[in-house]
């Protein structure tokens, strides 16, 4: 739901951008000097957000995962470090197993701590969007 959230808003922010480009191209390249300075800082709010959405991103993996760590789960949690170093390294086989095993030990078991399936469910979510998988 936050994912969703922030894309949308750098789509509005993008798409604001967008119009004012071409507003500017229109007008033959009369964008007046206030104009080149509202675009300047809408470039920089994207930039911005665009900064917030990764960081966000990492730090759901990184300190999500190390919440989930268990001596209980040793397959999953060697999928889970690997991610922790980031999900370009994680091969898409092993995104699937991922996900297949937050799913089966967090967020589908009945007896799992709410927080935890909470850490899960965004966990699989930012796994399913880098990695592109469903």
């Amino acid at each position: 739901m936050l994912d969703a959230t922030i894309v949308a808003t750098i789509v509005v922010a993008a798409i604001s951008l967008f119009g004012t480009i071409i507003t500017a191209y229109l007008t033959q390249g009369k964008l007046s000097k206030g104009d080149a300075v509202k675009l300047e800082r809408r470039l920089t709010k994207l930039e911005d957000a665009s900064d917030k959405v990764e960081l966000l991103y990492d730090t759901l993996v990184t300190r999500g995962l190390q919440l989930l760590i268990s001596p209980h789960t040793p397959e999953l949690d060697k999928l889970m470090k690997e991610a922790m170093n980031g999900l370009a390294h994680l091969s898409t086989e092993d995104a699937q197993k991922l996900v297949k095993g937050l799913n089966d030990e967090f967020i589908n078991n009945p007896e799992a701590d709410v927080g935890r399936k909470l850490v899960a469910v965004l966990v699989e979510a930012v796994v399913k969007k880098e990695k592109k998988l469903d």
